[in-house]
C-alpha cells in the first residue's frame, strides 16, 4: 500500500463491522488504500452474517426481530455518492467537509432532497441520525483498540494477504468467544 511518508509499505486495510453488542460480524483485510470501495463488500459480509445469526435465532426459538439489520454507520472515508445510493440496509455516512450549495434549512423530518449527498447530510442532522452516529466511534474504533490492547494484534506476524486475513479472523474469533464468555458468566 502507498504511504505518504514511507512510499510503498507492506500494509492492510482492515474492515471490522460489529453489531450493537460488540460482536464482530466479519473481518476482512484488503490492500485497497481507500475505504470508499469497501462499502458494498462490507454490506455483503454483514448480510451473510445476518443470515447465519437469523438461522441460529430460529433454531433456538428466539424472535426473528433479534437478527434484523439496523442502520449501519460509516465514517467520512466511506463517503461517496455511489455509497449513499447503494442498495441494502439503511446507512449513515459522515459527509466530512462536503456541503451542498443549494442546501437550505430549516428541514422537516419528512423533507426529501434530490442530491443523495444532501439527503445524507440531512439524515445526519436529525436527532435520530445524530444519536445513531454518535455510537459509531466507540463501537467501530473500539474494535481496533480491543484487538490491539486486549488480543495483542498490533501488527501481523506473517506476510501476505491470505495469512494476514487468517490472523485477523483468528483474533476476531477469539474476541467473540471472550465476549460470549463474559456475557454468559454474568447471566
Amino acid at each position: 500500500m502507498h504511504c505518504t511518508r514511507n512510499g510503498t509499505v507492506q500494509a492492510y486495510n482492515c474492515q471490522l463491522p460489529r453489531s450493537d453488542d460488540g460482536l464482530f460480524l466479519s473481518a476482512r483485510a484488503t490492500q485497497d488504500t481507500g475505504d470508499a470501495a469497501q462499502v458494498e463488500p462490507t454490506l455483503a459480509s454483514i448480510a451473510a452474517a445476518q443470515k447465519i445469526i437469523a438461522a441460529g435465532h430460529q433454531a433456538g426459538g428466539h424472535s426473528p426481530a433479534l437478527s434484523v439489520i439496523g442502520t449501519i454507520t460509516y465514517d467520512a472515508g466511506y463517503f461517496s455518492e455511489k455509497n449513499c445510493t447503494a442498495g441494502g440496509p439503511d446507512r449513515l455516512i459522515a459527509t466530512g467537509s462536503w456541503t451542498s450549495a443549494g442546501s437550505e434549512g430549516p428541514h422537516t423530518p419528512a423533507c426529501q432532497h434530490q442530491d443523495p449527498r444532501d439527503q445524507m447530510a440531512h439524515n445526519l442532522s436529525t436527532r435520530q441520525g445524530r444519536d445513531l452516529y454518535r455510537r459509531r466511534a466507540p463501537l467501530s474504533e473500539g474494535a481496533f483498540a480491543y484487538l490491539k490492547d486486549i488480543i495483542g494484534l498490533r501488527r501481523f506476524a506473517m506476510r501476505g494477504l491470505p495469512k494476514a486475513q487468517g490472523e485477523l479472523l483468528l483474533a476476531c474469533t477469539a474476541a467473540n468467544i471472550h465476549l460470549l464468555f463474559r456475557r454468559t458468566r454474568l447471566a
